[in-house]
């Protein structure tokens, strides 16, 4: 135990250091980030149309085929794959009548590229199975390839893919190293470069991948010392440990939990539902009228799985065929500045970790209901 505490301290010593840099850093405007402004992070259309729009050969940026040149140069690690990208045209959301697909490539010779975008949402069933018929019905057998990116390069759902012949793609290596080539080229481009670069230091905050490379490494070689090596492997051991985890942040909600109730408990209107007798995810949720807000875990593996918030007109938890579609109430109420992902049924955030966030918000939420009831 005195062992891990020392090893918690010098790592505090380290963090304490990148964050006075990213504090002077933010000071020297060096972190001004429209796309961060813009809340992209947990949308993956916008995702799509960011990324679609440097691959187009006829967008704005003026460089013709060379971003989807580079891009296809980067992900398969060689020349490429054989698709004519002076004549490619990029399609977003395109329309197979059985779904969408994120990001369609094509060429006049017939050959095409599906790639399905993945930041948060989960698969939905056959997702790659049905994209992968539409692209066999279209470009025939062997003249296409698919690609599933995702932050880190996680693999499809068996649910999703199984018996698809697909490539794992992620924003964590591909599609930094492929706008870090992007910059390099456009050296002398400023309105384009740092467009780039903007969306360049979006993807490392998005993936935890923007601390300084000196505080980095000085962070490995302490891990890596022969004394912190076994308790290193210990609490990594005890983190991947989905359960381990829950239960860590769960000790850190209790203070909010009981910060909110106290505020709320006087409105008879308001009633706070056991997690469990509501929904699996649930952490904490509270009802006022016939709404319900809550905190939630994703039930994806750690470290995929997620916190969010979520507001629904339900009594109980219920399949997706059974439950009230409420659209135009939701409307009314005004939340999609909070909640930036809706439905026919619930509007709801992801907040991967974040529980001050998460908290944050299900009080801003269950603020504007109150004021609208």
């Amino acid at each position: 135990m005195e062992q891990l505490q020392k090893l918690l301290q010098d790592v505090n010593v380290i963090l304490q250091k990148e964050k006075v840099r990213k504090e002077e850093s933010r000071k020297r405007g060096e972190r001004f980030n429209v796309f961060e402004m813009l809340g992209v992070a947990h949308y993956e259309v916008t995702h799509s149309k960011i990324i679609a729009g440097f691959l187009n050969p006829q967008g704005s940026h003026g460089q013709g085929d060379l971003f989807l040149r580079l891009f296809l140069q980067t992900i398969e690690n060689k020349d490429g794959i054989d698709i004519d990208t002076s004549n490619a045209k990029v399609y977003t959301e395109y329309d197979t009548g059985d779904g969408r697909i994120d990001i369609l490539i094509e060429d006049n010779t017939g050959y095409g590229i599906v790639i399905e975008n993945k930041v948060y949402a989960g698969d939905q069933p056959e997702q790659l199975i049905r994209y992968n018929s539409f692209a066999e019905n279209k470009y025939k057998k062997d003249n296409y390839t698919i690609y599933y990116l995702t932050l880190f390069g996680y693999k499809a759902s068996n649910n999703s893919a199984k018996g698809v012949v697909y490539k794992c793609i992620s924003y964590s290596d591909h599609i930094i190293n492929w706008l870090q080539r992007c910059i390099h080229e456009c050296a002398t481009m400023p309105l384009v470069r740092e467009t780039l670069v903007q969306y360049l230091n979006h993807i490392k905050q998005l993936t935890n991948l923007d601390m300084d490379s000196l505080n980095k490494e000085e962070l490995i070689e302490l891990l890596a010392e022969k004394n912190n090596f076994e308790t290193v492997a210990e609490v990594g051991a005890f983190i991947t440990d989905a359960n381990n985890v829950k239960k860590v942040y769960s000790l850190k909600f209790q203070g909010n939990i009981y910060s909110i109730k106290k505020d709320l408990e006087k409105n008879d209107d308001i009633s706070f539902p056991k997690p469990e007798d509501y929904d699996d995810r649930a952490i904490f949720v509270v009802k006022i009228g016939k709404i319900h807000v809550y905190i939630g875990w994703t039930r994806d593996k750690f470290p995929k799985a997620q916190l969010f918030c979520q507001v629904e007109y339900d009594s109980v938890y219920r399949a997706k065929s059974e439950r009230p579609k409420r659209d135009g109430a939701f409307n009314d109420l005004g939340l999609d500045s909070l909640l930036n992902e809706k439905n026919d049924w619930c509007r709801y955030k992801y907040f991967k970790y974040d529980w001050r966030k998460a908290f944050d918000c299900l009080k801003k939420v269950v603020e504007i209901i109150i004021q609208h009831k």
